[in-house]
């Protein structure tokens, strides 16, 4: 704008020399000109001083400040039963933490999903008794054998109804008719009844059941669910072992004690037993680091635990003389 203003009276006094305009028009008119100038200039360097001022006034954050500034602002807790962006209604969040803990065994059948519950299969081997009392033991096959078709209509569900309204004292290895053969004589029952008497226990108080409860006609058929099934049976397995103080579960199988060994991470061989016969299948003892133990056996459905060579009877004894029956119950 100076510039302008500047340059504009140079011309006009340019001109009026040359048209005879006179010395004193001449400065009359550099002065009317100079003064619009002399105050442009004095009033523009105060906002500029002003402008710098301010500028001054903003201090450029340090980039290490900031750094330090984000790792100490609290972060915002979320649950990891809760998405974030989006609050969980308080009674879900009440049934959540429920959910989360300890459970009597009463509970954790009732909280069996509708998914399994519908499904053929079985629950427990022996009557209420033997599930109200302290145990040493709680004796676990893998699962239901048989045809889950042929018979659809023995659902868990029933099966659960039936150990609530079933005799008390009760037990399938021995009182249960299988096949249509005498009660307690069909199959593992007299092999299972053998192990029992040897160890001087009654079968109808040794709390007994599968991993799974699902019914199925093989072992690989029920592998391809493991996960799905494993975590919808354990919780009634622990309230099991927690509410009667159980320190040793004793496996009918490899692949039954290898799941249980899996879910209470008992992962140290302490013994081994190997049948003297031919075959020389092994049983073996795994322990955790608190104690709580794991015996799996030769499944009692293909090895005759009656026969001397194939009997794991004096090594579970031995297992519960050397290290104590007295009960556990931590998971």
């Amino acid at each position: 704008m100076r510039l302008i203003v500047f340059g504009a009276g140079l011309f006009a006094l340019i001109w009026l020399f040359q048209n005879g305009g006179g010395p004193i028009l001449g400065v009359i008119l550099l002065l009317i000109i100079s003064i619009p100038c002399i105050l442009l200039i004095v009033t523009a360097k105060p906002k500029r001083a002003g402008r710098r001022q301010e500028q001054s006034k903003v201090v450029q954050p340090n980039p290490r400040d900031l750094q330090q500034a984000r790792r100490k602002r609290p972060k915002k807790k979320v649950s990891a039963r809760q998405p974030r962006g989006r609050t969980l209604p308080v009674t879900v969040m009440i049934e959540n933490e429920k959910s989360l803990s300890p459970r009597s065994i009463e509970e954790a059948l009732d909280a069996l999903p509708e998914s399994i519950r519908r499904q053929s299969g079985s629950l427990f081997y022996t009557g209420r008794d033997a599930f109200t009392k302290p145990s040493a033991i709680y004796v676990l096959g893998l699962n239901p054998g048989g045809d889950p078709d042929a018979q659809e209509a023995n659902t868990i569900e029933v099966a659960i109804k039936g150990f609530k309204t079933a005799p008390a004292r009760w037990s399938a290895y021995k009182d249960d008719s299988w096949e249509g053969a005498p009660p307690g004589t069909w199959g593992l029952q007299p092999r299972v009844l053998h192990f029992f008497k040897g160890l001087g226990l009654d079968p109808q108080t040794v709390p007994a059941s599968n991993v799974i409860f699902v019914r199925s006609t093989t072992e690989g058929t029920l592998a391809l669910d493991k996960d799905e099934l494993i975590t919808a049976c354990w919780p009634v397995h622990e309230a099991v072992i927690r509410e009667l103080g159980i320190s040793m579960v004793i496996c009918l199988g490899a692949t039954a004690g290898k799941w249980v060994r899996e879910q209470v991470g008992a992962d140290v061989l302490i013994e081994e037993f190997r049948e003297t016969n031919a075959r020389g299948w092994k049983s073996q003892a795994h322990r955790r680091s608190d104690g709580f133990t794991v015996v799996t056996l030769s499944h009692p459905g293909r090895a005759d635990w009656r026969n001397p060579a194939a009997d794991p009877t004096p090594f579970v004894k031995a297992i519960l003389d050397q290290h104590g029956s007295k009960s556990g119950g931590n998971l």
